[in-house]
């Protein structure tokens, strides 16, 4: 099997290089990626697993123009984590409607406004622990899918929406459904969003989402406030099973605000600070249980494309065995990111 990836590995890559050579891919072939190194220092008990981390993780994107009606899209990425390359998306999208667009293959769930952005566009390093903790209960991630969608744009003032309506199915049985609805009113962007889950197997059974976001972005400045509330499956039929009954449902609450200072100076060239702060309750209705999450630090630009960044992660947890907070999990985080 590893021989085989490796093949296919290498395989992708030659018809890259001969795409690269070729008319056609001068005309209908674009790549993009990034590259980065960081060092991240954890608060975490060295007996279980290392409190410092060294990594470098890498994206190559190529966009495939088909015709201008059909576009495709392959993703490959790798990191010192994985220690593999990995084929991340598949995508065609098709566009012969002004206000709906299509897109089938491995994609994105459309879910959470975090979850929208692609990991090396975010402002923090790394997504935040609200959003990985709902990523564990099956509302993010990518699923074979075939989606109706609809982006804002500003040179079409006279429809001020963007959507995504999206079904998903994969290979154990599960099925999603997905809706999002935006609405663009000047610097001021309203969301709303859906997502059901059909978890096949021994023991089948539905869990729901719902998110809302807010979103402002004026020159230099944007700043965003989202709530999430979905059902824990896993949770949920543990209690059943034990006899407790009752669905669990987790909720979250987060805003990140970033604030770009252009200096244009001979090396800097922009700061921009980045605080976020949010809190995760895994059961709603368990008070007690909660993690306080906070993030200060920024991004240093040398360069558009280039970008040195540090991160200070708080996490500040307790539990009703504990009533003291632990800040165990957290952490700082230093990167280059270098973007092509």
């Amino acid at each position: 099997m590893k021989l085989y990836k490796n093949y296919l590995i290498s395989l992708f890559f030659i018809l890259l290089n001969f795409f690269q050579e070729t008319t056609f891919s001068q005309e209908k072939i674009k790549f993009s990626g990034y590259g980065a190194t960081g060092y991240k220092i954890y608060d975490r008990n060295v007996l279980r697993d290392y409190n410092q981390e060294a990594y470098y993780e890498g994206k190559l994107q190529a966009d495939v123009k088909i015709n201008k009606h059909i576009d495709a899209q392959l993703d490959m990425r790798g990191s010192s984590e994985d220690e593999r390359l990995v084929l991340r998306e598949f995508s065609v999208k098709f566009d012969y409607l002004k206000y709906m667009k299509f897109k089938a293959g491995n994609i994105k769930k459309p879910f959470g406004l975090e979850q929208l952005v692609n990991t090396e566009d975010l402002l923090t390093i790394g997504r935040s622990f609200i959003q990985s903790s709902v990523a564990d209960l099956g509302y993010a991630g990518r699923s074979i899918s075939l989606e109706a969608y609809y982006n804002y744009n500003k040179k079409r003032p006279e429809f001020p929406y963007s959507y995504a309506l999206a079904v998903m199915r994969d290979n154990s049985l599960n099925t999603c459904l997905a809706a999002r609805f935006s609405f663009h009113n000047d610097d001021l962007i309203w969301s709303l969003n859906y997502l059901f889950q059909h978890l096949g197997g021994e023991y089948p059974q539905n869990a729901s989402g719902f998110s809302a976001d807010l979103t402002y972005e004026k020159n230099s400045f944007s700043s965003s406030v989202e709530m999430m509330y979905v059902k824990d499956p896993f949770e949920s039929l543990r209690h059943v099973q034990s006899g407790f009954g009752g669905n669990i449902y987790a909720f979250g609450l987060k805003s990140i605000n970033a604030l770009s200072i252009h200096i244009d100076g001979e090396v800097i060239k922009t700061i921009e600070p980045v605080l976020l702060a949010g809190v995760f309750f895994p059961d709603s209705k368990e008070k007690y249980s909660h993690t306080f999450e906070i993030i200060t630090g920024g991004n240093i630009y040398l360069d558009k494309d280039l970008r040195l960044r540090i991160n200070g992660d708080l996490l500040l947890s307790r539990n009703r065995s504990n009533s003291a907070y632990s800040t165990i999990g957290s952490k700082v985080s230093f990167e280059c990111q270098v973007m092509f």
